[in-house]
């Protein structure tokens, strides 16, 4: 799902404050994005994991509107 695509979903369930949907970034190869309705607005949140050594999965968001 493109950005665009996640933009005309959300229009048309509705901007309805908590909506979400995660889907795998199309620009950066291994990240997914968390896009996220609040007040009427859509922001974006590319969502990245980093494994430790232990196998540990740590979760970092990196904020791109």
């Amino acid at each position: 799902v493109f950005s665009k695509e996640t933009i005309n979903l959300f229009q048309k369930w509705g901007l309805v404050d908590g909506l979400f949907l995660v889907r795998l970034s199309t620009r950066d190869h291994g990240y997914y994005v968390l896009s996220v309705v609040v007040n009427t607005q859509i922001y974006h949140y590319q969502i990245r994991s980093r494994v430790s050594y232990y196998q540990k999965v740590n979760i970092a968001v990196v904020v791109k509107n």
